[in-house]
C-alpha cells in the first residue's frame, strides 16, 4: 500500500434531476455508487437530498438537486485530481442535461465556499461499519442491507 499522504481536499458532487423523471429510478443507484467510492477510498461524506442550498425554481428543466459532500481523511487513498477524473469517467454520460435525465458534476472551488462540509456526516470504517456523526455525537452503525447480507440464509427474520 502506498504510504504517501495525500493532500487534504473537499469535493461537492451535484446530482441534478430533470423534471418528469421518477427519482427512485436514479437517486438510489447514483448515490450508492458514490457511497461505495467513498468507502473504497476512505473519504468522509454527507448526502443531502433536495439540497436547500440550490434554487432550482428558475431553471425550467430541473426538478431537484442533491448535494454529496466529500472530504479526505488521513487514510484517504485517492487525490482530489484522481477523484475528479474518476467521477468524470464514471458519469461521462450523465453530464449533459439535453441527453440525460440526470446531470452529475462537481462544484468549483468558488462554489464550495458557499456550501461548506456539513457537521453531520459519515465516515466509512472497515466494511460493513460506518461511523455516523450527528449533532456532535458519533455512533457506529451497520446498514441494514449489509447486515442482512452478513447473516446466514437460514436465520429467521
Amino acid at each position: 500500500m502506498n504510504k504517501k499522504q495525500t493532500k487534504k481536499f473537499r469535493l461537492n458532487i451535484v446530482l441534478s434531476y430533470n423534471k418528469g423523471i421518477n427519482l427512485n429510478n436514479f437517486r438510489p443507484p447514483l448515490q450508492s455508487m458514490i457511497k461505495h467510492l467513498a468507502w473504497l477510498n476512505n473519504l468522509e461524506y454527507s448526502i443531502q437530498d433536495d439540497y436547500a442550498g440550490f434554487d432550482t425554481s428558475e431553471i425550467d428543466y430541473i426538478q431537484t438537486a442533491d448535494m454529496i459532500f466529500v472530504r479526505s481523511t488521513e487514510h484517504t487513498t485517492i487525490s482530489a485530481r484522481s477523484l475528479r477524473k474518476l467521477l468524470i469517467d464514471i458519469f461521462h454520460s450523465y453530464q449533459n442535461w439535453l441527453t440525460c435525465p440526470v446531470e452529475v458534476f462537481y462544484q468549483t472551488q468558488v462554489g464550495m465556499k458557499e456550501h461548506p462540509f456539513p457537521q453531520d456526516y459519515i465516515r466509512p470504517l472497515s466494511y460493513p461499519y460506518l461511523e455516523v456523526h450527528t449533532e456532535g455525537q458519533k455512533k457506529i452503525y451497520i446498514p441494514e442491507e449489509d447486515l442482512l447480507r452478513l447473516l446466514p440464509d437460514d436465520v429467521d427474520s
